[in-house]
């Protein structure tokens, strides 16, 4: 929803990120497994916190890491939270297509931080070695010079690169290719009744995008 003055912006979330990511985790997880918090002497319901770290890590390489504060999150959470279900994190993640992202964000944490992992992530890291190259790339983009920049090609390798099935990778490629985002209805305006051309326009709509960018 947009105000008059096109100015302010208001998504109604029912997903933990946009079908477009590809990223399967569906809210009754996250309700099933929610905690306690007492605060103020009130008792609120809130995420645990394997749910929490996930979505973290999640929410980081979908925006490839580009904030600091994103990754003192999660250090954070790994040195405060001793209590972090590792196993059962790690369960959680493969279920969801998410476990590559998890480990990413993990292994940013620890080389940006020094922050340690528990035993099981860390062996986790260390089987899959696309783990350290991702991180590596996320770290030189995030805390480089402004050359460090990703290109178009390197953001959407690194999001092909980031999910370890490949069902994951071919509907998120789709999606992205094919899903009418705000972009394609700010660009030109169609009526209700013709909205599904939308569908058929954004590919072309993205084709000039990319060679734009290419031929600078």
């Amino acid at each position: 929803m947009r105000s008059p003055d096109g100015q302010y912006y208001l998504d109604m979330e029912t997903q933990i990120a946009p079908r477009q990511f590809s990223f399967d985790m569906p809210l009754d997880m996250l309700w099933a497994d929610r905690q306690q918090l007492r605060m103020d002497g009130r008792t609120y319901e809130t995420l645990s916190i394997e749910n929490l770290m996930l979505i973290l890590c999640v929410h980081g390489t979908k925006h490839l890491w580009e904030r600091l504060i994103w990754v003192v999150d999660v250090a954070t959470l790994l040195r405060k939270r001793k209590d972090l279900n590792v196993p059962k994190l790690l369960e959680m993640a493969t279920s969801c297509g998410g476990l590559r992202m998890l480990l990413v964000g993990l292994e940013i944490a620890r080389e940006v931080t020094g922050e340690s992992l528990p035993a099981e992530a860390d062996e986790a890291v260390r089987r899959d070695p696309t783990v350290a190259q991702l991180a590596h790339a996320a770290i030189t983009w995030a805390l480089g010079n402004l050359t460090a920049s990703p290109s178009l090609r390197e953001k959407i390798a690194f999001n092909f690169a980031v999910r370890e099935r490949v069902r994951d990778r071919l509907r998120c490629g789709l999606l992205n290719l094919f899903m009418p985002t705000y972009s394609d209805w700010n660009a030109f305006s169609l009526p209700e009744r013709l909205f599904p051309l939308y569908y058929i326009t954004r590919p072309f709509r993205l084709l000039g995008k990319f060679v734009s960018i290419t031929c600078r």
